[in-house]
């Protein structure tokens, strides 16, 4: 399956009214269950440094009830594997570990933590948000809310995309949950471009990502506000952030739209240098596994 993208929209106008109670709200779920052997069942979120394995990377004492994705969360057996992109949505409960019928008033209300490793069924329950009408204030005692979020209304959109894979894939499942939360946007332009296919800027190892490129925050003018306009010089120093996305030591080159005088490799803060000096013609960095990378550039005058 190449690709198949799914909408859902929930009406928070047509909910239930949920009165003054134990929980003050009540939990929405999209449920994906995915025709997977629980017996091999992997599962890895996307994380700030990669994917996590569960439940292989949990550390002893850590909640096994649910999980929180950046991008994509990834799903794998011995026969293949998924990937479940999200865009609104980003916290995952698992089959077992969450009821989906509310208690009733004679039972006591059912504890989350009734799961357990490995699951029985590849089931995730993507959580869409938690819907409340009352809450306890201090002033006026139990009051009816209208809307948490004022402005923006009752209507309510959450994208999902599935894609899937003969075998577990860090690189393809990280660039298909970038793909969907950071979309190319289409311009019409009114004359045929020289090139059908350019990017300003490139790597040429497909398991590093371009994180950032800004202006350097060294550069910034200070001083006094004055009735006659400042003419800054053009800011030549910019900020480089890469990073290395399947867990493999990595020499990447990257392709710029411009010549660079010098490059350095900084801290993630800005605040120290790494690495005096790199190879700028052309741009060669070296990364670890999932390490970020800082690269202050000089940009060579035209």
């Amino acid at each position: 399956l190449d690709r198949l993208d799914l909408r859902n929209e929930i009406d928070a106008s047509r909910l239930p009214f949920v009165a003054n109670g134990k929980t003050w709200h009540d939990s929405y779920f999209f449920v994906f269950p995915f025709a997977l052997d629980a017996s091999s069942l992997v599962i890895r979120p996307e994380g700030q440094r990669g994917f996590l394995r569960l439940p292989d990377d949990y550390l002893p004492g850590a909640r096994r009830d649910g999980v929180t994705s950046q991008h994509v969360i990834a799903l794998s057996d011995k026969r293949g594997a998924l990937a479940l992109a999200h865009r609104q949505s980003f916290h995952f409960v698992f089959h077992g570990y969450v009821r989906t019928a509310r208690a009733s008033s004679e039972q006591a209300f059912p504890a989350i933590f009734t799961g357990k490793w490995p699951l029985e069924r590849a089931t995730l329950f993507a959580k869409a948000f938690r819907y409340g009408t009352q809450s306890d204030t201090e002033d006026v005692g139990v009051a009816n809310i209208e809307t948490v979020e004022p402005g923006l209304g009752h209507r309510y959109l959450f994208d999902y995309s599935l894609a899937s894979f003969a075998q577990f894939d860090p690189v393809a499942s990280a660039r298909f949950g970038w793909e969907l939360n950071v979309p190319l946007r289409a311009v019409y332009i009114p004359a045929v471009p020289e090139e059908a296919k350019r990017s300003l800027f490139g790597v040429d190892q497909s398991n590093v990502l371009i994180l950032a490129i800004k202006p350097s925050s060294t550069n910034d003018l200070s001083g006094m506000v004055t009735s006659t306009p400042l003419a800054p010089q053009a800011n030549r120093t910019f900020i480089l952030r890469l990073q290395e996305i399947a867990g493999r030591r990595t020499r990447v080159r990257v392709s710029l739209p411009v010549g660079l005088n010098a490059a350095r490799v900084l801290s993630l803060d800005e605040d120290r240098v790494i690495q005096a000096s790199v190879q700028t013609n052309p741009l060669t960095v070296e990364l670890g596994p999932y390490e970020i990378v800082t690269v202050e550039m000089a940009i060579a005058r035209p």
